[in-house]
């Protein structure tokens, strides 16, 4: 594609983006929410994005030093530690499904690691 071709389409779904903001934000304030109550869900949401792309960028990066077995093994442990900082921060213990996602996971990783 030339760039006579190449930026009007980046306007373009740059508009279209911003064409399904202003949606987002009336949709929500006709449900009762303010403008700039969506508007912050949206900047929370974008952060996430950003966590969730740097932590595929680290898993990516971690290819280069270990198997692809084991990274994916690595990876899935955010499970549990996340399951244990919410039981410490909410002081209750986990229930019976979590439990036996906890118990699938360990099964899973000590295999892989055997």
């Amino acid at each position: 594609m030339s760039k006579m071709t190449v930026y009007p389409l980046f306007v373009i779904i740059g508009a279209c983006s911003y064409g399904v903001v202003s949606t987002i934000i009336t949709l929500s304030m006709l449900d009762g929410f303010s403008a700039s109550e969506a508007v912050t869900s949206q900047f929370v949401m974008g952060f996430i994005g950003i966590l969730t792309g740097m932590a595929n960028i680290s898993y990516g990066l971690s290819l280069n030093y270990m198997p692809a077995s084991l990274a994916v093994v690595l990876l899935f442990q955010f499970t549990w530690i996340g399951m244990l900082i919410s039981c410490i921060a909410k002081r209750q213990f986990p229930g019976r499904t979590e439990y036996f996602s906890i118990f699938l996971l360990f099964v899973g990783t000590f295999q892989q690691l055997a």
